[in-house]
């Protein structure tokens, strides 16, 4: 990164610090990797815990795309369930006859 001030060129280091090693963590931390910059990520429970859980309930579809097309959707792969919708039902005939009044 470049500040310019009045005629000079300054260089200005920034380090980035990812807190969390869950889905958005480690989407951030491929994504800035892949720009060239260089990031940690910080996370307060053991390796061996965070590669052990489930770390989202769900995942939306343009998230896993994006999680395959940085290298990271082995694990997501292997063992995640896909999800085919919702159908809600509750009340319906109550709704629908609401909406014809």
């Amino acid at each position: 990164m470049f500040l310019f001030v009045n005629t000079y060129i300054m260089h200005h280091h920034t380090r980035i610090g990812i807190i969390g090693a869950g889905p958005a963590g480690l989407t951030l931390a491929l994504l800035l990797q892949r720009s060239g910059i260089p990031c940690v990520i910080l996370e307060n429970r053991s390796r061996d815990y965070v590669e052990s859980r489930v770390r989202a309930g769900l995942l939306e579809q343009n998230t896993v795309d994006l999680l395959r097309e940085l290298g990271a959707g082995a694990r997501l792969d292997k063992e995640g369930l896909e999800h085919h919708g919702v159908i809600l039902s509750l009340m319906a005939n109550a709704f629908e006859s609401l909406l014809m009044n």
